[in-house]
């Protein structure tokens, strides 16, 4: 499966040359290179100023979280990760992974790991991909969207950013509705 996402040289110039575009018209470009660790993820990983690893709360996704964490501590050179956890149903399960990656982090990789935020589990980012349309146009003041919103910004301004709720999020914690 990896070989078939490895660039060929040409794939690589074409590659290079699209993003040099970009970079004209952009200050910032987020580039999703999707769970694992080969050959031209690592590249792009180890050639970005800045990397925000995106995780979820899952076992599974967790080590896969690790093992990137891992590979980039061993090679990069200005270690600048920070971290965004999705699909969380509440502020303790999110507070809970940042913590133990954190402190995975620190301990076996001296590495410091920021947290970004986290994005709460929304049934309308599902809505969107159906749609086939943006979260942030098709459902903006959704609380997925405000997550992200309340991420940019951090990554934007620094600080953190508090995402508000609205009614319907004090129902459904108050309710513990998911």
């Amino acid at each position: 499966m990896e070989r078939a996402v490895e660039f060929t040289p040409l794939e690589r110039r074409r590659l290079m040359d699209k993003l040099s575009a970009c970079g004209e018209m952009a200050d910032i470009i987020l580039i999703d290179t999707g769970a694992g660790i080969g050959r031209n993820v690592m590249d792009f990983i180890l050639a970005a100023d800045e990397v925000v690893l995106v995780t979820t709360p899952e076992p599974t996704a967790l080590t896969d979280a690790y093992a990137v964490m891992k590979a980039y501590s061993n090679y990069a050179s200005n270690k600048n990760m920070r971290l965004v956890i999705n699909r969380v149903y509440d502020e303790s399960e999110s507070a809970d992974v940042i913590t133990k990656l954190q402190r995975t982090a620190d301990r076996f990789l001296k590495m410091p790991l920021e947290s970004l935020g986290s994005i709460y589990e929304d049934r309308n980012v599902m809505n969107a991909v159906k749609r086939q349309a943006p979260l942030m146009i098709a459902y903006p003041d959704t609380l997925a969207a405000r997550c992200v919103q309340s991420i940019a910004k951090t990554m934007v301004y620094g600080g953190q950013h508090e995402v508000r709720w609205g009614w319907r999020g004090f129902l459904q914690r108050l309710l513990k509705f998911k």
